[in-house]
C-alpha cells in the first residue's frame, strides 16, 4: 500500500475545518429546538442539561474547527515531490511492479538494490 502525500491532509484539513465551525451553530441552535420541541409535545426536558452539552459540544467543534483551518490554511504548501506519489518499479527478472522501497521481488524472490 502506497502512503498518501501530505497535501492530502492538508486538503481534507481545508475542508473539514470550516464544516466544523457550521456543526458548532447547530449545537449552539440545539437547546432552542429542544425546548419548542418538548412544550409542542408537552413533555418535560432537562434543558439545563440539553444546554450543558450542547456548549460542550459547540466549543469542542470550534476548537477542532480552528486547529484544522489553521492546518490546512497556514504553512507551508508541499512541494511537486511531496505531492506526486511514488511509482511503483517493475522487477527486471519477473516483470512484477513492486513498491519503490521494497527489496525483495514477492513474484520470484529475487533481491533488488535500491536505485
Amino acid at each position: 500500500m502506497m502512503p498518501l502525500p501530505k497535501s492530502a491532509f492538508k486538503g481534507l484539513a481545508k475542508v473539514t475545518g470550516p464544516l466544523l465551525f457550521w456543526m458548532a451553530v447547530g449545537w449552539a441552535a440545539y437547546p432552542v429546538a429542544m425546548q419548542h420541541m418538548s412544550e409542542a409535545m408537552e413533555e418535560a426536558a432537562d434543558i439545563a442539561e440539553i444546554r450543558l452539552f450542547s456548549l460542550t459540544m459547540a466549543v469542542s467543534c470550534v476548537c477542532i474547527g480552528i486547529a484544522l483551518t489553521l492546518y490546512g490554511f497556514v504553512g507551508q504548501q508541499p512541494s511537486e515531490d511531496e505531492m506526486k506519489a511514488p511509482e511503483p518499479r517493475l522487477c527486471p527478472y519477473c516483470g512484477r511492479a513492486m513498491e519503490p522501497q521494497e527489496q525483495l521481488c514477492t513474484g520470484c524472490g529475487k533481491t533488488m538494490l535500491k536505485l
